[in-house]
């Protein structure tokens, strides 16, 4: 979790534009146009914009239809009424988010993150981990949304009394005190994030093959996941079909190549290697158990 408060009562706050991974990023939302989403999203807007980001599109460019990369893209996803719990409200949508937004013109090109965001009329923060991070799995494959962004409103004024915001790795931090700043620092430091990938240096020869072999941290490593895994500390990779029905996870994979994830990360310092060995890979294929 981003750690964005320094003393007792919160009052000094992190600069993030004080940081050297902070750029300015470009955000964007789609909202209903009235009630507390609305009012909500854009106080987050202002937020943004008021710490030097980009909001919107400009007029010159969606008039003309031409790409505009997007950083952040906050999307309201509607909730039926009704009776019934969340999930039983919120029904799969075909085609995916993305999918529809390219459709009716709302996005001209790339979107790092996209992020749904949900009215609930209840707050996550007591609920139990595994059941908001259930939660949050399945309406983000029900929706095609790889983020979820929970908001709970006062019944009574539409305040916003609770926000959590959920990624597929599982963290759910539930904010309740300058629910626009923190919710906005904590998307802004996910934008500003780069994959491993983007900025790997390789250097041949580093580590020699028979150094490696003999190095103990592989075989250490092999087995605290299968300690972990007896123990139901590691679950088995997911399927998509676990969180959606058949159809909906064969379209996951025919036009997005995803079967699957599997969780969990394990690094150990091998003083020999004088080197950090990662099991990082979240692909479907790789059980660490």
């Amino acid at each position: 979790m981003l750690d964005l408060w320094h003393g007792t009562n919160g009052a000094d706050r992190l600069d993030l534009t004080a940081l050297p991974w902070w750029r300015v990023c470009r955000v964007d939302a789609v909202a209903p146009g009235e009630g507390p989403i609305q009012a909500y999203l854009d106080d987050l807007c202002k937020a943004f914009a008021d710490q030097g980001h980009e909001v919107g599109r400009p007029g010159s460019v969606a008039g003309a239809g031409r790409r505009v990369e997007l950083d952040v893209l906050l999307v309201h996803i509607p909730v039926p009424p009704g009776p019934g719990t969340l999930l039983d409200r919120v029904q799969e949508q075909y085609p995916p988010l993305m999918v529809s937004l390219r459709r009716n013109g709302d996005v001209r090109g790339g979107v790092r993150n996209l992020v749904g965001v949900f009215e609930v009329d209840e707050p996550l923060a007591g609920a139990k981990h595994l059941e908001v991070v259930q939660l949050a799995r399945v309406l983000m494959a029900r929706v095609g949304s790889p983020k979820t962004l929970f908001v709970y409103p006062d019944p009574e004024t539409g305040q916003i009394l609770e926000a959590t915001l959920c990624t597929m790795e599982g963290g759910h931090p539930s904010i309740t005190e300058n629910i626009v700043e923190d919710i906005r620092d904590r998307l802004v430091a996910v934008a500003c994030a780069t994959e491993v990938n983007d900025r790997l240096e390789q250097v041949p020869d580093a580590v020699q093959p028979a150094a490696f072999d003999a190095a103990r941290s592989p075989r250490v490593l092999a087995a605290a996941g299968r300690r972990m895994g007896r123990l139901g500390l590691l679950p088995p990779p997911h399927r998509v079909s676990d969180y959606v029905s058949v159809g909906m996870a064969s379209a996951y994979q025919r036009y997005l190549g995803i079967k699957g994830f599997s969780e969990g990360m394990m690094f150990v310092y091998d003083p020999d290697l004088q080197a950090l060995v990662v099991t990082a890979s979240g692909s479907f294929e790789v059980d660490k158990r």
